[in-house]
């Protein structure tokens, strides 16, 4: 009796921990997509080229 219930209660926890991580990445990807997803590509190359150097990372 108490082993099945604990396999109810994990899996209940596992399917809630699947949901919220499900909603998590596609409520990212959104954000991504609405952020720089209109962005000109020149506005990204600095972006990136910024943080490239920030990073002291050689990029020329």
């Amino acid at each position: 009796m108490y082993s099945k219930l604990y396999q109810l209660i994990t899996f209940r926890d596992l399917q809630t921990s699947t949901i919220l991580k499900s909603l998590f990445v596609i409520a990212f990807g959104f954000s991504m997509i609405m952020l720089f997803g209109f962005a000109s590509p020149e506005l990204i190359h600095d972006a990136a080229h910024d943080v490239r150097h920030i990073m002291t990372f050689p990029c020329h």
